[in-house]
């Protein structure tokens, strides 16, 4: 007979829940109507399909239908107040906020904003290109704009109950963690001390309790790009430089 282990507790449709392994074995599962079903599967009974996989494409359908447009705007029309146009923007295309008394819908879009924005720098990496990074610039300035307003008066997001902004959803930290290592595998580049509550806690291990998302992590990691940018670009100048002064005795002069 298999024996099911408790390994951790997860909240699941806002009730703390159970989650399960068998002995030797890396599957999860839950205990629903007294039967113990993969975890996958039961994700599929409620919502219809793999809530993953469907929270993963609204963010990206978000991205690519509200911020990516957002950005391409004020960078198309060169509002020089990008704060001040995005404050009217969120009042205009989401008076539904006015209602908003506690912050629900307010902060499900926030976090959107943020996991989407996180997406983008992910998906349209290439710190190279001029363009990508004026968009990035924009969106620091759009996150700042959320900041400043305290449009959802909550600044950090987290999936510890013990912290004060905790949501009740351990998939929006699934995603920001599969994202983080996607980046890390791609682009060889670890961001995660941006989206984690421990520095020590390596990417492999990092799990959905130790991750935190906000405004600043991302403007901070945005920054972080631009300095890295401009740091190899004056070091790859060095190297002309130490490359040319070697081949023409004629160069005196090296500015680095």
């Amino acid at each position: 007979m298999n024996k099911y282990i408790v390994t951790e507790k997860r909240i699941i449709n806002g009730k703390k829940r159970n989650i399960y392994k068998k002995e030797k074995s890396k599957t999860l599962y839950i205990r629903h109507k007294n039967e113990f079903i993969k975890l996958k599967e039961y994700y599929h009974k409620k919502k219809g399909g793999n809530p993953y996989k469907i929270l993963w494409k609204e963010y990206s359908d978000f991205m690519e239908h509200n911020l990516l447009p957002l950005i391409k705007y004020i960078k198309m029309k060169k509002i020089e107040n990008p704060q001040e146009y995005v404050s009217n923007y969120i009042d205009k295309n989401y008076s539904i906020l006015k209602e908003d008394r506690d912050n629900r819908i307010a902060r499900k879009l926030h976090v959107k904003i943020l996991i989407s924005s996180l997406l983008y720098i992910y998906s349209n990496y290439n710190i190279n290109d001029i363009e990508y990074r004026i968009n990035i610039s924009i969106l620091s300035d759009i996150l700042m704009t959320l900041e400043e307003e305290s449009i959802t008066g909550i600044y950090e997001y987290s999936n510890n109950s013990k912290m004060p902004y905790h949501l009740n959803n351990d998939l929006y930290f699934k995603i920001i963690i599969t994202i983080l290592k996607k980046f890390k595998g791609r682009y060889n580049i670890d961001i995660s001390d941006y989206f984690k509550k421990n520095y020590k806690i390596r990417l492999d291990y990092l799990k959905d309790n130790d991750t935190i998302i906000s405004n600043t992590s991302i403007v901070g990691l945005i920054r972080k790009l631009k300095d890295n940018f401009i740091q190899n670009k004056f070091k790859n100048l060095r190297t002309v430089s130490k490359v040319i002064g070697l081949k023409s005795k004629k160069s005196m002069y090296n500015p680095y």
